[in-house]
């Protein structure tokens, strides 16, 4: 048989066509295969992530479930709480003599009528004048700090006391009050400390 030059270069050129074919057969292959590896690592690695984020999530959901039943059962006690602090105002509203309740850092929450009769009303005052302030930044500080004493130790001690109080005039002099200052409770609940005014005394009488 007879091969001239052209077929056998074309013979040889198809041998390592062939060769070369295989070698870039299997490059490509295992590039598949490692593809296929790195792609069940991602969905892994995803999976793994998502799995942490539910339980985070579910942690989150749970955290904030306990958060709102707290401040349900917080709203419903001090609407509880209101509502007695409520009805036991309204019993002292219409008492004739001055009453009055602050709550446990001295500011005034409320007053009655007769006392803002008895002594606002000379000094030209109502009580919004009164009412969300301290004696001392109602009074000032001599007559205000005597007062604020007198409460923080009977809120201290938890007894009712009869104290003489000096209360300011608008003549610039003072009237002395017969005046009990007693803790009021909401429950078991110190809610403020509550004063009642009696009578005026004069500059002989004393307790």
């Amino acid at each position: 048989m007879n091969f001239d030059f052209q077929t056998i270069g074309t013979a040889i050129a198809g041998v390592v066509a062939g060769v070369g074919g295989l070698r870039v057969f299997d490059f490509f292959l295992g590039k598949k295969k490692e593809s296929r590896y790195d792609f069940k690592s991602i969905i892994t690695t995803y999976g793994e992530d998502n799995e942490r984020l539910r339980l985070k999530m579910d942690a989150m959901e749970a955290e904030l479930k306990a958060q709102k039943e707290q401040q349900l059962k917080d709203k419903d006690e001090i609407h509880k709480l209101s509502m007695k602090l409520q009805l036991m105002e309204s019993a002292h509203y219409d008492l004739p003599i001055p009453s009055w309740l602050k709550d446990t850092n001295g500011v005034m929450l409320a007053l009655n009528p007769a006392y803002e009769e008895l002594f606002l009303k000379p000094l030209d005052l109502n009580p919004s004048d009164y009412i969300g302030k301290t004696d001392i930044e109602f009074w000032g500080e001599k007559v205000g700090k005597q007062f604020m004493n007198k409460d923080q130790q009977v809120f201290r001690q938890g007894k009712s006391e009869l104290v003489i109080e000096h209360i300011p005039l608008p003549n610039g002099e003072f009237a002395r009050y017969l005046i009990l200052k007693y803790v009021r409770m909401a429950g078991n609940v110190k809610i403020g400390i509550a004063g009642m005014a009696f009578k005026e005394m004069k500059e002989h009488e004393s307790i």
